[in-house]
């Protein structure tokens, strides 16, 4: 993971949303100030910006920090906080994270994820030879627990993320793609191998 800043609101997003939405909650009488009752799912209408959310944000799962390919990757709108939890932020731009199936499953409705919206530069630190991800050991107490929970929560370091994190680095270091493809497809590879001066 590393940081993302918050991206605007597209155009359209409060008519194409928000605004079919919170009329749909009116129509079903549930009340946004309160936890989604367990009977109701709420209408999907956020995945109507899920073209607009690949745009905002370079098609770059928010978690695994890799591209998520637009006709073979499963991508997905991602509510940080739980829309069964927060009904009056399930309509919500600033409330959505692109992140590919996988992560999105993960993390499902925990709270202990940190929010790569709000994150500290140089959190998490790459092993370039196991593709293992590990918290930066300079961090303060808390933040170190809540990266430490994080890791452990969407599993980061499991095998498929370990190689997938590898992937486009060693397809680097063997001269099939050039640095900003690096940059493009791995952007937190790339971003600890310049911390690490291998670029």
């Amino acid at each position: 993971m590393i940081p993302i800043q918050l991206q605007p609101e597209p155009d359209d997003f409060d008519q194409k949303v928000r605004v079919k939405g919170l009329a749909w909650m009116a129509r079903k009488r549930i009340n946004i100030k309160k936890p989604k009752p367990k009977n109701i799912e709420l209408e999907p209408y956020w995945r109507d910006c899920l073209p607009d959310l690949r745009a905002a944000y370079k098609s770059v799962c928010a978690y695994v920090c890799i591209l998520v390919e637009e006709v073979t990757g499963h991508a997905t709108v991602e509510h940080f906080v739980p829309s069964s939890q927060r009904p009056d932020l399930a309509y919500e731009w600033s409330n959505y994270r692109f992140v590919c199936g996988m992560m999105n499953g993960r993390k499902s409705d925990f709270n202990d994820v940190l929010d790569p919206f709000l994150m500290s530069k140089h959190t998490f630190f790459l092993n370039f030879l196991s593709g293992e991800i590990f918290v930066n050991p300079d961090l303060a107490a808390r933040q170190k627990l809540k990266a430490e929970e994080t890791i452990e929560r969407l599993k980061l370091n499991d095998a498929a993320c370990c190689r997938v994190r590898l992937k486009y680095w060693n397809k680097f270091t063997r001269k099939e793609i050039v640095e900003s493809a690096l940059q493009e497809f791995s952007p937190f590879a790339w971003l600890e191998a310049k911390r690490q001066n291998w670029l």
